[in-house]
């Protein structure tokens, strides 16, 4: 089939149309696929022409449902009371499915049919076509100005129209949909990271791709490739240099990285100054360690989040982190030990060396 749905509506219910058509292409579609539901709706896909209902016949026959916008226009409108025989005579009408914008519909029980003295909504054509009361969406209390999937009365609408459609419960189109929003987020912040460095705003470039890669690792969904580029990058225009002050942060560690950036030197509240060997990061803990009366030189007052190289991110909140950046997955922090003391400040060398 050429469409998934087709959309039967009067011009009173034009606007809500038109969103119907955009939303059921976006809701539900996953983040990683380009495209979307095709949705027929008149105003889109023909042009003025006077075959226009050979147009129309050709449509209805290319679309898996039929989707009715109710109103007490769409009851009087002949193209819609047209459009609906056209697929009850031809088509499944178990694939035909009502959406309410205005008016009233009312079933009758003992008839098992429509109450066409209180239904102002329908045309009578559609009598007899369902041999239960049909569910409908209903769209009457959604303003005009909340046609939107923000709005969550109306995205509700929109998943039940949309879930046989996609052959999926709301539940799932739900999850999907959330899974998209943050990706788009995460994207978005990615945008703006790749723009600040681009514009010599290294700083606000890290802030912003290491929130993309938070926001993702928080909510579960894949890391984006984009992200830890465009933060390297960010970090490596540092070239070591500090990235802020840090000494009001109580949980800060003073250390500091050997040329080779194979061991980290760093000072505990004890006093003592312990060499950990990098080369043995595990998940358990950052490193063996060695033990020294000696302080740190003077370069270690200088605060700064990052080794000389790029490679490893010195990261706290309550406890101290350390970050491979060059790692498959630079989100895995190792813990470092604390050695019995409150973590105070950290710094690296400037220069390597």
């Amino acid at each position: 089939m050429k469409y998934k749905a087709f959309i039967s509506y009067s011009h009173s219910c034009r606007q809500l149309a038109s969103a119907l058509e955009v939303a059921l292409q976006r809701f539900g579609n996953p983040w990683h696929e380009l495209t979307s539901i095709p949705v027929f709706r008149d105003t889109t896909n023909l042009s003025a022409t006077p075959e226009l209902w050979p147009k129309i016949q050709e449509a209805l026959n290319d679309s898996e449902y039929f989707l009715l916008l109710a109103s007490e226009e769409s009851a009087r409108s002949k193209w819609v009371t047209k459009e609906i025989q056209y697929w009850r005579d031809f088509r499944d009408v178990s694939r035909l499915l009502l959406l309410l914008a205005d008016g009233q519909i009312k079933w009758d029980d003992q008839a098992g049919d429509f109450d066409f003295e209180k239904t102002t909504a329908l045309p009578e054509v559609i009598s007899k076509t369902f041999f239960m009361e049909p569910l409908y969406a209903d769209f009457r209390e959604i303003k005009p100005e909340h046609y939107d999937l923000s709005h969550p009365g109306f995205c509700d609408r929109i998943a039940t129209v949309a879930a046989p459609l996609r052959g999926k419960s709301k539940d799932e189109l739900f999850g999907i949909q959330v899974s998209a929003q943050v990706i788009a987020e995460a994207q978005r912040l990615i945008a703006e990271a790749e723009l600040s460095l681009f514009n010599g705003f290294p700083e606000r470039s890290l802030l912003l791709s290491c929130a993309a890669l938070r926001l993702t690792q928080d909510r579960g969904e894949p890391r984006l490739p984009r992200a830890k580029a465009i933060l390297r990058s960010g970090l490596n225009q540092f070239g070591g240099w500090p990235l802020g002050p840090v000494g009001s942060n109580i949980n800060a560690l003073p250390f500091v990285f050997s040329p080779d950036n194979h061991r980290l030197h760093m000072t505990g509240e004890d006093g003592k100054t312990r060499m950990l060997d990098l080369d043995d990061v595990t998940a358990d803990t950052a490193c063996s360690i060695l033990e020294t009366d000696e302080t740190l030189p003077e370069l270690a007052k200088e605060p700064s989040n990052t080794s000389p190289d790029g490679r490893w991110l010195m990261h706290y909140d309550d406890t101290s982190y350390l970050v491979d950046l060059q790692s498959d997955d630079p989100s895995q922090a190792y813990p470092l030990p604390s050695y019995g003391g409150m973590i105070w400040k950290h710094a690296f060398s400037p220069d390597s060396l």
